[in-house]
């Protein structure tokens, strides 16, 4: 098994309403539903109970969070990470099972 350093460590959902901005939810990656990827806590700087670790090539790994919005419309999405990789990865973001965009995720060497 291939280990993949790809660290997601806080993802923030919010959201513009009449031009007024909301709070930010934040969603801790370790806490959403993993699939091929665990839990590590041995790099410094994570936020929560530890950080996502990708353990299998690209294409196999997510982590899934759910989302209950108060109301439909647009939201925008930050995520702090550390990819711990000598080339930028690229992962899918999905949205009610669609692909909405493949967001690039730059080396950090951290």
């Amino acid at each position: 098994m291939k280990h993949i350093s790809l660290f997601f460590f806080i993802c923030l959902l919010f959201r513009t309403t009449n031009g007024q901005a909301q709070a930010p939810v934040t969603y801790q990656a370790e806490a959403g539903q993993l699939v091929a990827a665990n839990v590590g806590t041995g790099a410094a700087g994570y936020t929560g109970s530890g950080f996502v670790q990708y353990l299998t090539t690209a294409g196999a790994s997510s982590v899934t969070f759910t989302v209950n919005a108060l109301a439909a419309g647009p939201f925008g999405l930050k995520v702090r990470y550390a990819a711990a990789l000598a080339t930028e990865r690229t992962m899918s973001v999905y949205v009610n099972g669609v692909d909405v965009t493949q967001a690039r995720f730059p080396a950090t060497l951290a």
